[in-house]
């Protein structure tokens, strides 16, 4: 789950059919499970390589400039520094059906 720190937003509960389910400041997408073997999930500025299977793009708003990536209970949660603003998402991941890499992919909006 990728969400501003500091909103009050909950997580949306409605998933649609490539397993994302998104509100304005919260992004929750596939992965694999820790108990199915490894993952990694994570957060990066600017444009996908051209050969990414993205299976969201929307707008996203981080007003605190504090990007939390957590897993869905939210035991775990990293901390990532980005300017505030709003913001082009685009959720990328290297397996449509079993990901073990899930890429979000921030552009500032103009």
């Amino acid at each position: 789950m990728w969400s501003d720190l500091e909103s009050s937003e909950p997580p949306p509960e409605r998933f649609d059919e490539r397993g994302v389910a998104a509100a304005r400041t919260v992004i929750v997408g596939p992965i694999t499970h820790e108990v199915e073997g490894p993952a990694t999930a994570e957060v990066w500025l600017g444009e996908p390589p051209f050969s990414s299977l993205c299976i969201y793009d929307a707008a996203f708003e981080l007003a605190s400039g504090r990007l939390a990536l957590s897993d869905a209970a939210m035991d775990r949660i990293d901390e990532v520094p980005i300017s505030p603003g709003s913001y082009r998402a685009r959720l990328c991941v290297d397996d449509a059906d079993f990901p073990e890499v899930a890429s979000l992919y921030l552009v500032p909006s103009r």
